[in-house]
């Protein structure tokens, strides 16, 4: 019997971005200018400790400026603010780059994380809730595919048992290439 080598530990639960990648949209730019702040992206960038990184567009207002990302694991109940840090060399004359990393290690399956972006600058705050929907992660569990294996015979014509087995050889489609 083969040895099996486990390589680390394995995730049992996974977040999964329930919103588009603002980033994408071709209007971006235009929400980045209507809103004076916008999420660029944020994805799970280590699935063991569900660990998300993102970065966030704001108006080059002023020099002076902060950007934070407001979480919650229980529908605002209760929150907490994350100060982004400036990605240097990022100014384009009309925006800047924040980035983050939010830790979602103490997330367990059926919660999510929301968050909304804040920048606050020259005295004024300004809001990226999505819309009114905030930006969620929820935390599922992994599923491990089971074989499918029958126990009762495969019947049918003659060719369709031998098609459906597995041949030490690989079938290719000739009209393919």
């Amino acid at each position: 019997m083969p040895e099996i080598i486990s390589l680390g530990p394995k995730a049992d639960r996974v977040l999964v971005p329930l919103f588009q990648q603002p980033g994408a949209l071709p209007c971006f730019l235009d929400r980045v200018r209507e809103k004076q702040v916008n999420l660029e992206n944020a994805a799970v960038t280590d699935p063991i400790t569900l660990t998300i990184t993102g970065t966030v567009r704001v108006r080059n207002l002023d020099f002076h400026k902060s950007v934070y990302v407001r979480y919650t694991l229980d529908n605002w109940r209760s929150y907490a603010d994350l100060q982004a840090v400036y990605a240097e060399n990022s100014c384009d004359g009309f925006s800047d780059k924040f980035s983050f990393t939010l830790h979602g290690n103490s997330v367990q399956v059926g919660q999510r994380i929301e968050m909304a972006i804040r920048f606050h600058c020259r005295g004024e705050q300004f809001w990226d809730n999505n819309y009114d929907t905030n930006y969620v992660f929820q935390c599922l569990p992994i599923t491990q595919p089971s074989p499918m294996i029958s126990s009762r015979p495969l019947s049918g014509p003659a060719g369709a048992i031998s098609s459906m087995l597995p041949s030490a050889e690989p079938t290719w489609c000739t009209n393919f290439y």
